[in-house]
Formats: C-alpha cells, sequence, structure tokens
C-alpha cells in the first residue's frame, strides 16, 4: 500500500508588535503611577489624620487601662482601710473612708459595701434611725445585686421591729422567707417576731417551726427558734418535726488516732 504523503504548515508568522506591546505596558504603568500620585495628593492629609488617630486611640486605650487598674486597686485599699476603722471601734473615720468611696468611678460591688459599711458605722454611734435609712434605700434600688438588697430588708428590719410597721416589715420579708434565699432563716425569725409583735402567736410559732424542721439551719438560728418556740406554742400544738441529728463539731483530740500497723 502506497503511503499517503504528509505535508507540513507554513510557520504562522507571529505578527504580535512586541515594542508596542512594551509601549503600551510603560504607558499603562504610568497611568497608574500617575493616578496613585493624584489619589496620594488628594487624600495624603486625611490618611495622616486617620493614622495618627489611630495611633493616639491605641496609646490612650493602653494609658485608660492602666488608669483604670489603678484606680481599682485604690478604691480597695481605702475599702480595707475604712473596715479597719470600723473593726477598731472607730466609727467616725470609717464613714469617712465609707463616704469617700460611693461616688468614685470604677467603684463598682464596693459602692454597695460602702453602703452597708456607712450603716454599721452609724450604728456604732448609736444612730439607728441612719442606718434603716441606708438599709430601706439599698432593698428598693432595682439596680444593685438581688443579694445585697435581700441582706438589707433583713438588716432593716432587725433595726426597726420596735419603731417600723410590722405589717409592712412582714411584707417586706416575705420573699426572703423562700427556703432557696441565703438569708432565709434569719427572715423567718425575724417574721416569727413580727407576727407575735402583732398577738398572732400561732403563726409565730409555725414559723419557727420552719427553722426546726430544716437541717441546714445554722445553730445559733435554731437555738433562738428553740427558745421561741416554747414561748409561743399553743396548748394544742403538735410535736416539732424532726429535723434529724444535728451534726456536732468533735472536740479537739476526740477524733481517735489511726492504728498503727
Amino acid at each position: 500500500m502506497a503511503k499517503t504523503p504528509t505535508t507540513t504548515k507554513p510557520p504562522v508568522e507571529d505578527k504580535t508588535d512586541h515594542e508596542l506591546e512594551g509601549l503600551m505596558s510603560e504607558i499603562e504603568s504610568d497611568i497608574r503611577e500617575e493616578e496613585l500620585s493624584k489619589i496620594w495628593k488628594k487624600y495624603s492629609g486625611t490618611m495622616f489624620v486617620f493614622a495618627v488617630t489611630l495611633i493616639l486611640g491605641v496609646v490612650g486605650f493602653q494609658f485608660y487601662r492602666q488608669y483604670e487598674t489603678k484606680e481599682r486597686g485604690d478604691i480597695a485599699l481605702a475599702y480595707d482601710t475604712a473596715a479597719k476603722h470600723l473593726d477598731a471601734g472607730e466609727p467616725d473615720e470609717a464613714l469617712k473612708g465609707f463616704s469617700g468611696l460611693k461616688s468614685r468611678r470604677f467603684a463598682g460591688g464596693y459602692t454597695v459595701l460602702s453602703r452597708l459599711g456607712e450603716a454599721a458605722a452609724l450604728l456604732q454611734k448609736k444612730d439607728e434611725a441612719g442606718a434603716v435609712k441606708i438599709y430601706t434605700e439599698i432593698a428598693a434600688d432595682g439596680a444593685i445585686d438581688p443579694a445585697f438588697r435581700d441582706l438589707a430588708t433583713v438588716l432593716r428590719a432587725v433595726h426597726s421591729l420596735d419603731t417600723a410597721d410590722p405589717k409592712t416589715l412582714e411584707a417586706a420579708l416575705q420573699p426572703v422567707t423562700n427556703s432557696e434565699n441565703a438569708f432565709s432563716f434569719s427572715a423567718l425569725e425575724m417574721s416569727a417576731l413580727l407576727a407575735a409583735k402583732q398577738g398572732n402567736t400561732k403563726q409565730a410559732y409555725d414559723l419557727l417551726q420552719r427553722i426546726l424542721g430544716d437541717p441546714t439551719a445554722p445553730s445559733g438560728v435554731r437555738q433562738r427558734a428553740t427558745d421561741l418556740a416554747a414561748m409561743y406554742k399553743p396548748a394544742d400544738a403538735a410535736p416539732p418535726p424532726s429535723a434529724g441529728p444535728v451534726p456536732v463539731k468533735a472536740p479537739a483530740g476526740a477524733v481517735p488516732a489511726p492504728a498503727k500497723k
């Protein structure tokens, strides 16, 4: 069989104008540089201001954080100093220290602690009305943590038991008597005293039984509840609910040493 003759294609002529292409590239580059130059001239001032503002902002933030840290440390130290004056029986010095903390920036939780400290200092000065006023304000301030409001409610009742309307105090204590509340036992004790003050010894006795029926009641509260329940016990009262054995801490040396092997 005869072979089919192969035909070769003539080479394709490169019609690219390399000189023109290089020229266009240079023109494009020049245009970009010219545009960038125009942009820089137009916005260089704005960019400079932005850069300076950014740098100053970062530096300012760092200084602010340092200031805040120092201020918080100073507040903690001032509170500790005022508390030491209170413990030392120096109410006037304690009042000065606590009063200065209330308006300080970054006081945070020390604000309400300083107000409670003020009330305690006023009590040392026999100014019970002033202390009760502070407790009442704290209890009514919705911006304060509920735990502090509940504590203030109980302290208000403790220090105005003989001066305030018992029904008003009783109503304020009602939410605090919930068993889930950290101050429920104190609230129950005060509610019992308020009920008895109004002549309702049966209600007082029932409230005290709630304390005695809870094995988690603190020993001091339990002892007072036992004494008060004996005073208010109705003639037909049922035996108090059993709370189980109250754990007693063993005296030093009563725990036997482990046996030697």
